[in-house]
Formats: C-alpha cells, structure tokens, sequence
C-alpha cells in the first residue's frame, strides 16, 4: 500500500523527536553516572580516613562494613545506569522497526505501537514497546483484521488497522511501507542478501510467526526444535533466551540460563547476539567442559573434536560398532540394569579388628550398608559407613589413649613427664598404631565410577548378569577389551565420558545444578541418548530447549533415534518443526537438499543465486591455484566472508601450507577460541552452525566422500553457503554426484 506525503510528514516529525528524547535520556545517564563515580571515590577516601583512628578489630570492622554496604549500593545503581544507557545508545542507532495501530475491543481509539529492541518511557506514555512485550506478539503472529494477544491480566483482543515497517539508522527513515503480512518479502530479502561478518546478527524484525511461538513459549517444560539447515534455529534459541530474561526478569536472570554449543568458535560466533539486544551473556559451555570438572587431573579425555578426526582420518570398523553401541538406546538400558545390579548387591565387609580386639564385626557393617542405609544411592552408603566407622574407631581410640596414659605415667622411664607430655605421647603412639586400620577402612570403602566403569566390562559375571536380554554387537567382545586397556592407560573415549558420569549421579548424592533455571542445548543432533540422560539428571529442576536437525548429524557412528525419544523417564517434549530456510540461496538450497532427498523436503525462501559450480582438477597444484584465483576474485567484489572446507584438520595443514604466503588466510583447529575475520580455512566438523558468504569445498572427491556416512557431513558443509558455493576435486568427484540433478549445478572446465 502507497504510504501518502500525510504519513511520511507524520513520521519523519515523530522520529526526530524520538531521537532527541533519546539523546536526552543518555545525557541524563551520563549525568548520573558521573555522580554515582564521584560518590564512588568520595566513599572510598572516607572509609579509610573513619576507620584508620580504631584500635579496635570489631569497631573497625562494624564501620568497615557499614561503608562496604554503602559502596555496593553506588555500584549496583551504577551498574542499573550502565545498562540503560547501552540499551539507549543502542536504540539511537535505529529506534524502532515496525508501526502496529491495534483497536482494542469495546475501545474507540487505536493504539500507534511501535516497536523496537527495548522500552522507551516519556512521562506516562510508552513511544516505543520493546519487542518481546505481550503486545508485539501481534506483529509477528497477525495480519491485517481481528488479533489478540496474551498478557497477565488474561486475553486481549481486538483489531489490526495498520502494519508498517521501517528502515531507520539514527534519525532518518530510509524507507517504509505497509504491509498485510509480518515480514515483508522485500524487506527480508534485503536482509538475507547481505554480506555476513564474523558475528551472528540479531532478528527481531524478521521474526517469523513459526519462529516467535518458539521464542515465546512458556508452557513446556521440555521443548524440542527441529529445522532444516538455515531455518533460524540457533537465533531462535538466543532470542528465546532474551524473551526469558524480560518475562521473567523478576527471578531470572543471565547466571540462571545456559546453552551447551558444539565449541569454542561456534560461542565466539554467537556472542554478540543478547548484547546487541540489550541483555548480559548468558553462561555458554560444551559438553565437553561440562565433564571435565568429573575426571581427575590425571584422566585424559577425548574430545568429540578428535575422536572425529580420527575416524574422518581412518576408517576403523570395529571402533565404529563400540561407538554405534555406546552412543544407542540399548546401552542406556544396559547402565540402567548395571545401577540397579550395584543399588541391590548385596555386600560383605571385613571385620575391623585392632591388637586383636574386633572393634566392628562384619555383620554389623553389613547390616548398614544392606538395610539401614539401603535408600541411599551405593556410593554414598560406602561414604556414611566409612564416616560411621571413623566415629566409632575415634571412640575406641579415646579409650585406648586413656588407658595407654595411665600405663605411661606408672612407667618409672616417663618419671618427671607432666601429664600433659604423657597424653600426646600416648595420642601419637595410637595414632600411628591405628593408621593403617584407618587406610584399611577407606581401601574398602572407597569407589571412583571409572573404577564401576571398568568393572562393568571387566568382571564377566556382571556383565553377563546385566546384559540378560539387551541385543548385543557381536564385537562385544573386542568392545569389553579394548574399553578396559583404555581405562588402564588413564584414557577415556568419547563416548565413555557420558556413562561414567552417569554413573557419578547414580553412585552419590551429587549436587546438581538447580541455580540454572533454563538449558538450551544446540546442535542437539550430536549427543547420543546416554548424554541426554547425564544432563537430564543434573538440571532436573530445568526448562530445556533443544535445538537441532537429525539430517546434520555429522558425527558418522552417531546412533541418536528420534528426537521424541531422548526425553526418558521425563514427560514427552513438546516438539516444533521449523520447515523452512532462511540461508542460501535456491540454487544451493536445491543443490544441498538433493545430496540427501529426491524431492525437496523443506521449503526456502526464493532468494536468486548463481549455481553451485564444481571444478574438476588434474592435481593439488591446480586446485590450490584455482581456489587462491576464486578467493582472489570474490576480495575483490567484496565478499570477507570466504571459508575453504576441507574434510579433516590433517588436510587443512596441508591446504594452509599450500596457500600461505599466496592469499590472506588463517587455520581454524580445536584449539581455536575465536572466530576469525576473512578467509580461513577449516575442517568439515567445526563450520557446523557456522554460515559464510562463500564456501569454497577442498578435494571433494571420491576418495574423500564416498561412503554413506558422510552424506550427511557433506551436506552440512554445503548448507554454510549463503551465496557462493564451489567445490573443487582431483580424480573423480564425490559418489553423491550421481544422485543430484544435473540442472542443479554448473562445472567449470
């Protein structure tokens, strides 16, 4: 719909005083904040000057803390001041994105609400709404006609009169129009036809009505998204996280929320996310991180970084069937019957026996463990009943001294000892007597979960016993063996973390995380349903949202199910699909889906590109000149986001000591915490998560991609491309050629 002179007269005047309210608002921050920084320094020299007279301990600490007191209320005020002025500074690069009039029922005037990243008062009257309040919803939900919303006094209903949408930086509107939809097309587009930088962006005026029911949802306590490559899911995740902190901003906050990401440089990547809406980062880790606070120094635990490397590197068979078995159902069921087996056996202790006398008889300590403390988890009995015998064996010593001080004074070589001297002569000597009963008590007292671990697949009986009716590998055998020889090295397998934590929860009361209020779990497709069951058991008390696509799985042993599975003993999750893609363009999009589907399976939006291109090479020579004059030519059109994939960290070695030197590039590994600017080059299983204006696939021949574990690991190497994508191979070209359309690409001789 023509926006008429009227209208634009109108909101250009509305705009400018906007922004000059906005000005005045940080100045008025700015004002504060320089007084609440001379009350800081002011306070500060005051509390030396008072207390620095006391002589007394306790009247300088009572005026200290009175001062202390006064200094944390200055900072947190401080603090309040610094925010505010961020989210207005913030707000002055573009005020507002969108213009909703919204006639509420049995009201005659519309409300004009504008909306933005966050809240602009004036006097009593609200300019701009920010966009996770209950009335935005509309926006994102309705089109022109009837509408409601949900807010705390119940259902609002009414009327949408008006949809405008705006492009604004800083006070001048570059353009608007009206609309009958949420997003405009064109406005859209525009957006995903950027040119991306090395940091996720913010999407809170191209929110989709399927993405904001995700983002605002607050009635499952378990809530699964599944989406297509590009279809925003990771953005939803952040922005829900956003919605969380201003709903219930009253008892959560940035400290009371966590996100497991799949590494390092996939957290540098969305970093900037919740500050450029306005909030604090909320706290980030990996799994890996997660358990490496349950091992000993002396542990070392593979990474899932590694552990692919190894695989992607060289085929090995029977490591395959140990991962496909561990990382299944089955064996949740297995550790399940294994906890039950260590929670009922019954066990026998020795008797505790001192010069003879027997301090503790094997039946009672028995009876402790098998029935008084038979509600305790198994690792915890054996820790109350070393306590319990440490009790008793104090007492015993009490006696013992007393009755070995009184044989000491009576000794005529102790004449002239005062009593004092002769009761530490007789403390010490028990002490030393008892020290080895002490090491004795904790021996057989004394469990590590790698240790139940280990004797899991070490003992035959057990593992007989708790294997009864779960189907088997038949590499069990090599399975047991090599997991035991690893354990002995102090080495600990990817896919062993998961179930020696589980057992740490079941073996002892372990503190569990209840200061985390809500956990997103992204690239959720890479955690097998025994890590599920770990992090499930330590935020019980957690909202959770996961985050993921089955077809991503690129771990190539990975044996995940379904999704509605992996909630267990916990009520079934609420599940959401997310069916279309925001990322690449038709062409590659076409391309990316045609690797693992004959027709399409999930919608895009319509944005034109140019055709995925492969180039075929007589040598590496080539390739590498081929790719350095690509990278080359796209620098030049502007494009600084350029990512060269090869499938391993090994071959990006040798790409990277091909083309140093040659073009501007960096290697990204393991290691890497950051997100690096302009080209890079990096292995397949990092670029997950990750998008770039162009992907450039090293090698992508037969011998690299021709077993069908790797489709999907090809395929999420082609949906990072958001513009660009070339793939270069020597000899043939990857096996999956054959079943994508020959009109879905083009080859450059």
């Amino acid at each position: 719909m023509q926006i008429s002179e009227r209208d634009w007269v109108y909101e250009k005047q509305r705009l400018e005083k906007i922004y000059k309210i906005i000005e005045a608002n940080i100045e008025v921050m700015d004002k504060y904040l320089e007084s609440f920084k001379g009350k800081l320094i002011a306070t500060n020299k005051m509390m030396w000057e008072d207390t620095a007279h006391f002589t007394d301990d306790f009247d300088r600490l009572v005026e200290t803390k009175q001062y202390l007191d006064i200094l944390k209320n200055f900072s947190e005020k401080r603090e309040f001041f610094n925010r505010r002025k961020a989210q207005l500074e913030k707000l002055q690069k573009s005020p507002y994105f969108a213009r909703v009039d919204f006639l509420e029922k049995d009201h005659r005037e519309a409300e004009e609400v504008y909306i933005g990243i966050s809240t602009l008062f004036h006097k009593d009257d609200i300019l701009i709404y920010d966009w996770r309040a209950p009335i935005c919803s509309i926006f994102y939900e309705y089109e022109i006609g009837n509408a409601s919303y949900k807010c705390p006094d119940g259902i609002i209903e009414g009327e949408i009169l008006l949809k405008r949408q705006f492009k604004i930086y800083k006070d001048k509107i570059e353009y608007m129009f009206n609309t009958d939809v949420k997003i405009d097309d064109d406005i859209l587009q525009e957006i995903l036809s950027k040119n991306v930088d090395n940091k996720m962006r913010t999407i809170v005026s191209t929110i989709q009505k399927e993405q904001n029911r995700v983002i605002r949802n607050e009635e499952s306590p378990i809530l699964v998204v599944q989406g297509p490559a590009g279809s925003g899911k990771t953005s939803v995740a952040l922005h829900r996280a956003a919605y969380l902190l201003y709903r219930f901003r009253d008892t959560i906050t940035a400290k009371n929320i966590i996100i497991f990401s799949p590494n390092k440089i996939f957290s540098s990547y969305i970093s900037n996310v919740l500050p450029e809406l306005g909030e604090e980062n909320i706290k980030q880790t990996s799994f890996m991180d997660f358990a490496a606070k349950f091992f000993s120094s002396d542990m070392k635990l593979e990474s899932f970084n590694s552990q692919l490397e190894k695989l992607l590197c060289f085929r090995d068979e029977k490591k395959a069937k140990e991962i496909q078995f561990k990382s299944g159902k089955e064996f949740v069921d297995l550790m399940d019957n294994y906890i039950d087996y260590l929670q009922n056996k019954k066990m026998q202790f020795p008797d505790i026996v001192y010069k003879g006398e027997t301090i503790v008889n094997s039946e009672e300590i028995s009876n402790l463990y098998n029935d008084s403390y038979k509600s305790y988890p198994y690792g915890e009995r054996l820790k109350l009943i070393r306590e319990r015998l440490f009790t008793m064996l104090e007492k015993y010593n009490d006696r013992t001294i007393r009755e070995l001080a009184q044989k000491l004074e009576n000794d005529p070589e102790h004449v002239g000892l005062s009593s004092g001297e002769i009761r530490y002569m007789a403390r010490t000597i028990v002490k030393n007597e008892t020290e080895e009963l002490k090491s004795k008590i904790i021996e057989f007292t004394r469990y590590r979960s790698i240790d139940l671990y280990k004797m899991l697949f070490e003992n035959d009986e057990v593992f007989s016993k708790v294997s009864k009716g779960i189907s088997l590998p038949s590499e069990i055998d090599y399975i047991r063996k090599s997991t035991v020889n690893r354990l002995n090295n102090n080495i600990v397998s990817y896919e062993d973390i998961a179930p020696v934590i589980y057992l740490e929860y079941f073996s002892q009361v372990v503190r569990k995380s209840h200061a985390i209020k809500h956990v997103i779990i992204d690239e959720a497709q890479d955690y097998s349903p025994i890590q599920y069951k770990v992090l499930f058991k330590c935020f019980e008390k957690s909202n959770i949202t996961i985050l993921g696509d089955l077809n991503q799985t690129i771990h190539p042993y990975y044996n995940v199910g379904t999704f509605g599975e992996i909630t267990g003993e916990k009520e079934p999750p609420f599940i959401v699909n997310l069916d279309k893609s925001y990322r690449s363009t038709k062409e590659i999009s076409d391309f990316s889906q045609n690797i693992l589907f004959k027709e399409k399976v999930y919608e895009v939006v319509s944005r034109p590109g140019e055709k995925p291109i492969l180039i075929k090479c007589e040598d590496k020579n080539e390739l590498i000149d081929k790719i350095i004059a690509h990278v080359k030519d796209y620098e030049e059109k502007g494009i600084k986001s350029i990512a060269i994939v090869c499938k391993t960290y090994a071959e990006c070695k040798e790409a990277y000591s091909m083309l140093k030197g040659r073009i501007d590039v960096n290697i990204v590994g393991n290691e890497d915490s950051e997100f690096p600017e302009g080209t890079i080059i990096i292995p397949s299983y990092l670029i997950k998560g990750l998008e770039y204006d162009a992907v450039l696939v090293y090698n992508a021949n037969y011998e690299n991609y021709y077993l069908g574990e790797d489709r999907k690991l090809f395929y999420t190497i082609c949906t990072r491309a958001l513009h660009h994508l070339r793939i270069y191979f020597v000899g043939e070209p990857f096996s999956y050629l054959k079943d994508i359309r020959k009109d879905f690409y083009s080859i450059e001789k």
